[in-house]
């Protein structure tokens, strides 16, 4: 009987032993051979500077899903990757025409604005001869002015951005621009063109008539307001 519980004692540890081997020997090669394996859909690598592209940074970060496993929330950013650069704002919207002025001069304008139609406003030429002596490439295009018998008379600029709507507003809105191909390119976008026009030939010899144009929107047949340019102007030619 005791030779019979130390056989079976032998067998067992025999047996222990063998299954030990066997096990060792089994998962060996599986995790040498698992190194030569392509990376699969979803695996985790490690990131070392070896694999890393030169012109490409990734950041690795780790977070837990709500199942409890890590999940990969790489973002990869290309270098060479030009970033949208945001335009700063125009600098001068919002001002009047003296601040316009300053601002054109440096703080060193000549002092030729005057009050009219209770606001602050500068006669056309005198306005365009200050314009003209800056080169600045932000300075504005369009501004809004209001004429009556005596002369045209800046006010403010308008940003491009802005200009149809503001003529849209009404026929009684105006603007001025210092150059002929920028008035016509506006009424241009109205659909239909009108001018350009001076209305000397039917004014009075009192008055001053200006260079201008005209949108007409195809749909409607509402025409704009004058679109000046420039700062030539003819008298009428009907006497009173």
């Amino acid at each position: 009987m005791k030779y019979t519980k130390k056989l079976q004692s032998f067998f067992k540890v025999t047996a222990l032993a063998l299954a030990l081997i066997i096990l060792f020997t089994t998962c060996t090669p599986s995790y040498s051979l698992a190194s030569n394996l392509p990376e699969q859909p979803g695996s985790t690598s490690l990131v070392t500077n070896e694999n890393l592209d030169a012109t490409t940074v990734t950041d690795v970060t780790y977070q837990l899903d709500n199942t409890g496993d890590f999940i990969n929330t790489n973002i990869e950013r290309d270098h060479n990757t030009v970033e949208p650069t945001i335009l700063p704002a125009l600098p001068w919207i919002g001002m009047g025409v003296g601040q316009l002025l300053g601002w054109l001069a440096a703080g060193a304008a000549a002092s030729i604005t005057i009050y009219k139609f209770g606001v602050e406003v500068a006669r056309v030429a005198d306005f365009a001869k200050e314009l003209s002596k800056n080169n600045r490439q932000d300075k504005p295009k369009y501004f809004k002015v209001k004429f009556d018998k005596e002369d045209l008379y800046v006010l403010s600029p308008i940003p491009d951005s802005d200009v149809v709507a503001y003529l849209l507003k009404g026929s009684s809105y105006d603007v001025w621009t210092p150059n002929m191909s920028d008035a016509k390119a506006l009424a241009t976008k109205f659909g239909n063109v009108i001018g350009p026009e001076n209305h000397y030939n039917t004014g009075y010899n009192d008055t001053k008539y200006f260079y201008h144009y005209h949108g007409k929107v195809t749909a409607t047949q509402y025409r704009t307001g004058h679109i000046f340019y420039g700062t030539s102007y003819r008298l009428g030619i009907t006497r009173r």
